[in-house]
């Protein structure tokens, strides 16, 4: 994308680092809500801290996406020329203004106070609606740079673009500048493919083990840890005869 001469939204400096900080925070608030799932069904344990933890280096991302977010958009607008600030236009008050500004409230600022407040984010619930937000937040930035970058000729002079559609006679096909929305069988394909991936992992979660010590360790406490739990409770069992303890006859002899 950074490298895209052609299209000015696109062929920032910016856009390389802002990426890594998509990836890191749309990877941790789905490894949070991956956790607390597996957790909730009994295929994982760990302490609230963890997640707490992990929600804590979410809102750092998260803060460094939002500023990448704003280098972008202020450098792209502060020149004024025309490649760059028309897009941001589009984003702040055109037809790409909603995709934005949730991006902005409720995928960035939203989930970093949530994050921020030490008495929210040692609620688990909070932590996952923050971490639900920075994903979808992260998923609508996508978006934005998709469609937005795509809405505009690479040439400002004609045919440009073609619109897609069928035109009545004597009007031209083609336009210089195009908004573009996903159609409804388009957002039904992503749809399809988040439910497959949403599928395979469930599919591995109930089968493959995941935690030491055999497949069967995922439902149950192990034996080591009923052990533990019987020497912590103060309770401990007599060995039954021809058991380590007892003298065998040989022995006795």
């Amino acid at each position: 994308f950074g490298l895209q001469i052609a299209r000015g939204f696109w062929y920032s400096a910016v856009m390389a680092p802002l990426f890594i900080s998509s990836a890191l925070v749309s990877g941790m608030g789905l490894m949070i809500l991956l956790a607390l799932v597996l957790r909730r069904g009994g295929r994982l344990s760990f302490g609230n801290d963890l997640v707490s933890s992990m929600g804590s280096l979410l809102g750092v991302f998260i803060a460094v996406e939002g500023f990448l977010v704003f280098s972008e958009m202020l450098t792209a607008a502060y020149p004024g020329a025309s490649f760059e600030a028309e897009p941001i236009e589009r984003l702040l008050t055109g037809p790409y203004a909603g995709f934005f500004w949730f991006e902005v409230v409720a995928g960035l600022a939203v989930p970093l106070v949530l994050l921020a407040v030490r008495r929210l984010r040692m609620d688990m619930g909070w932590v996952a609606i923050a971490a639900l937000l920075a994903v979808v937040g992260i998923f609508v930035h996508r978006l934005n740079i998709v469609l937005n970058g795509l809405s505009y000729a690479t040439v400002s002079y004609p045919p440009g673009v073609s619109i897609g559609t069928a035109q009545p006679a004597g009007e031209t096909s083609f336009a210089l500048s195009l908004f573009y929305y996903p159609s409804v069988i388009e957002w039904l394909v992503v749809l399809g493919l988040l439910s497959l991936g949403a599928l395979v992992f469930t599919a591995a979660a109930l089968t493959l083990p995941l935690r030491e010590g055999g497949p069967d360790t995922g439902r149950g406490s192990t034996t080591s840890e009923q052990a533990r739990a019987g020497i912590e409770g103060g309770s401990a069992t007599t060995p039954p005869s021809g058991q380590v303890g007892e003298p065998t006859p040989t022995e006795a002899s």
